[in-house]
């Protein structure tokens, strides 16, 4: 999960980061 959301932030924005910590925080909830 790590590495894909290093890969996702290298190449999104600080805002598709921001997306992930969401997406992130519904599946582990």
């Amino acid at each position: 999960m790590l590495l894909k959301m290093e890969s996702g932030t290298n190449k999104s924005t600080e805002g598709a980061s921001l997306e992930w910590e969401l997406v992130l925080k519904i599946l582990f909830v």
